[in-house]
């Protein structure tokens, strides 16, 4: 495919155009929309390229346990999908829950941003959608289920141009995307006017003394610390974040699912969902710390926080940056 463009517009259109990405090694094929230049569809001028960004065998060294962009990278190589894979394992989807928003939006465009295995796209079949992410194989696991269309770019820096979006959907991913400010700017720049920002992001127990105590022993029971996250504030006070940053919350809910370990199988995929920056993501789960996980605990609650924002209308001048 050629060169990333410089232009700053990207037009979803049709036709839809047949690519072949190759990516973590092996070619998959799936439907893509062009994104042309001028409202155009040029079948030769993309500005998605899926290739390989992580060599197998990547192990992150102690040097680099704080560089949070290069463990995650390693980390989507060797997981992809392992989001998603978790969300299948509870008692009802958060993918439903959080798109609902979306499905009322009507004719905008909406852009999934750090769209991973792009799991919000069955739940928005009929919006006009684009997933887009830096993860060259969580585009590839989302090409596979074909889901499309995709774009691979950093949140930082989207090829969008400014007003061009009716919403952003970011699930499970401000916690992660840094630098957050700039990510959060873009997203304002993308919006057109009144257009919302829907967000899942990982809330706190709350008053839970048996959640706590059963997130503590499978933990304890895995040789593992707590999950960490490079924005932990957008994680814990997300609302404060986003009015610091520009946007008006317009909603903010809570609900706690749970995900049973009902096997060795559920705890390794759980351990295997965690981010920990001193443990190599190349790092197979052991089996024996996955059953001795699944005999510690039958379930343990996994609280989400959705929260739908939009940009105000005039940054306050006092605005500073999370």
């Amino acid at each position: 495919m050629a060169e990333v463009p410089s232009a700053r517009m990207f037009v979803p259109c049709e036709p839809v155009w047949q690519m072949l990405v190759r990516a973590a090694g092996h070619t998959v094929q799936y439907s893509a929309c062009v994104l042309g230049r001028g409202g155009e569809c040029q079948p030769d001028d993309t500005f998605g390229r899926v290739f390989p960004s992580a060599a197998p065998g990547h192990v992150v060294s102690v040097g680099e346990r704080e560089d949070w962009r290069g463990y995650l990278t390693a980390f989507h190589a060797h997981r992809p999908g392992v989001t998603e894979r978790v969300f299948a394992r509870l008692e009802s989807d958060p993918y439903e829950w959080v798109t609902a928003p979306l499905r009322e939006l009507g004719s905008g465009l909406v852009v999934d941003l750090a769209c991973g295995s792009a799991p919000t796209r069955p739940w928005l079949r009929e919006c006009r959608w684009v997933g887009v992410d830096g993860s060259a194989e969580e585009l590839a696991a989302a090409a596979v289920a074909g889901r499309g269309p995709l774009v691979r770019a950093r949140a930082d820096a989207l090829p969008v141009t400014t007003g061009a979006v009716g919403a952003v959907c970011a699930v499970m991913a401000l916690p992660l995307l840094t630098p957050l400010p700039v990510v959060l700017d873009e997203i304002r720049r993308v919006l057109r006017p009144g257009g919302p920002l829907v967000a899942l992001v990982p809330a706190r127990l709350g008053l839970d003394p048996r959640g706590l105590f059963a997130w503590l022993r499978a933990l304890r029971a895995a040789g593992v610390a707590a999950p960490r996250w490079p924005n932990p504030r957008a994680r814990e006070h997300l609302g404060g974040v986003l009015g610091r940053a520009g946007f008006e919350v317009l909603d903010s809910e809570r609900r706690v699912f749970s995900f049973p370990l009902e096997s060795p199988e559920d705890a390794a995929l759980l351990l295997q969902s965690l981010y920990d920056p001193a443990r190599p993501p190349s790092r197979p789960t052991d089996p024996h710390v996955a059953a001795t996980v699944a005999e510690s605990v039958r379930a343990l609650p996994m609280p989400l926080r959705r929260v739908v924002a939009r940009p105000q209308a005039r940054v306050p001048s006092h605005v500073v940056s999370p």
